[in-house]
């Protein structure tokens, strides 16, 4: 039985989101920012792996159940890497309700990595047990040296639903690749408990980064923790009537919300995730996978829910691919458009807002934008250049023929007389060495620019 349009019991849910637990995998990505800087492609797929291990152990206490996401809930936090000073930023929203696709979006620029990915969540009860399984591929990406590594997530199973000990479990094959290095990794689970892949003791949690959310009061109306606020609450505090009551109120908002939708004959349309014409894929509206540079870029910061990059200078916004992926096709037609537009190098202000900074003791978020569209980067000036370009061009051609001519002429004046000098010499004395190379010099420049001259 599908259990996805089931509403279950309170007692068996965890007080928070999937799209919060979606978060979980990244306490630890401060190993993905040690794989980017290594240099042999084994020992970057090896911290992959271990990267991706790491995400399993952090389960709450027994058999529980996070939130299915309200439709346009949206979650997001940061974790602050003290080694690179860097932040990992997580962008999530509920994409679809029927059926339920959650997408989100990782982002550090400045350690050189990025994952997106769109999970659809589906569950099974099958009497004694139930699974979830999470249908989706995400997708890692190496900025500077331009690889995606495709990575699958296990099954969970949960046993003991009537008889025996509650117990949960994963399951299932997964595979990690990487086309352009060609090695890929296969994992499989075998109904274990996960702590055996991933030792987990005091040095363990210690290393988990710290994460940073925006305080409650200041987040939005869909953001998760706010959302979900009072049946949290009353969970914490063990009221299950009161958590069950919660819960029905957002769900019969969500159940009318979908009837004036169909009335309307509308659709609800995702705020921070479209399709990608290409791929057909789910994608960040605001993803930048532009490599960090280090002397223009200063640093990588949120503002409702946008993620950015606060630079000295404005630049272009690289959104489907790292530059370094780019086609040797499309980097061989900008080398032949050299006048193409030029950004005009002027530092970017930053504004103020009102949008809150997430919650921190020691850092604040900064503010500002210094992305713009392409037509805001390009001078008038510059758009009707290709017909002035095509005027100097003829113009230089005419100069260049002329000159030619007249240096040809010159090269036939000096060949006379040399012949005349020649033909003056006393009667039975043949040239000087130096009158024949001279001589064959001149002709080797003439025979030279005749070509030159016959090709313009």
């Amino acid at each position: 039985m599908d259990l996805s349009k089931v509403t279950l019991p309170t007692f068996i849910l965890e007080p928070r989101s999937l799209l919060e637990k979606f978060a979980d995998y990244y306490y630890h990505c401060n190993i993905l920012s040690r794989a980017a800087r290594c240099d042999d492609a084994l020992t970057r797929m090896k911290e992959v792996v271990r990267w991706y291990v790491s995400g399993f152990y952090k389960t709450p206490k027994g058999v529980k159940k996070p939130y299915n996401p309200i439709l346009g809930e949206k979650f997001r936090c940061y974790w602050l890497n003290e080694e690179t000073k860097s932040r990992t930023f997580y962008i999530a929203e509920q994409i679809s309700h029927h059926p339920p696709v959650s997408a989100f979006y990782v982002t550090n620029r400045q350690d050189g990595f990025s994952i997106s990915c769109a999970v659809l969540a589906k569950s099974k009860f099958y009497g004694n047990s139930v699974s979830a399984v999470m249908d989706g591929v995400g997708k890692l990406t190496f900025l500077k040296l331009g690889e995606d590594y495709s990575i699958t997530i296990p099954y969970g199973y949960a046993k003991g639903i009537i008889i025996g000990s509650l117990t949960m479990e994963l399951g299932g094959k997964v595979s990690i690749e990487c086309d352009k290095t060609g090695y890929r990794t296969e994992l499989e689970f075998k109904l274990k408990h996960q702590e055996s892949l991933w030792r987990v003791d005091n040095e363990t949690l210690s290393n988990r980064l710290k994460r940073f959310t925006v305080p409650l009061d200041c987040q939005e109306e869909f953001e998760s923790e706010r959302l979900w606020q009072h049946v949290g609450e009353a969970l914490r505090s063990a009221d299950q009537e009161k958590a069950t009551h919660e819960k029905f109120l957002l769900e019969e908002a969500q159940r009318n919300a979908a009837k004036g939708r169909k009335l309307t004959n509308s659709v609800h349309k995702p705020a921070l995730f479209e399709v990608d014409k290409m791929s057909g894929n789910w994608i960040y509206k605001y993803s930048d996978l532009r490599p960090w540079d280090p002397v223009n870029d200063i640093t990588q910061y949120e503002q409702n829910f946008k993620v950015m990059t606060h630079t000295k200078h404005r630049t272009a916004l690289v959104r489907q691919m790292s530059i370094v992926n780019v086609s040797s096709s499309e980097q061989s037609s900008r080398g032949k458009g050299r006048h193409t537009r030029q950004l005009r190098g002027r530092g970017t202000k930053v504004s103020d807002s009102s949008t809150p900074s997430h919650v921190s003791d020691t850092e604040e978020i900064d503010e500002g934008s210094s992305t713009k569209d392409d037509s805001q980067l390009q001078p008038a000036d510059q758009r009707v250049r290709p017909s002035s370009l095509t005027e100097e061009s003829s113009l230089n051609i005419a100069i260049s023929r002329q000159t030619l001519q007249e240096t040809h002429d010159r090269l036939r004046n000096l060949q006379s007389i040399v012949v005349q000098m020649a033909a003056e010499q006393q009667r039975g004395i043949t040239l000087q060495t130096r009158d024949w190379l001279l001589l064959a010099l001149i002709l080797s420049l003439q025979a030279f620019l005749q070509f030159l001259f016959t090709k313009i």
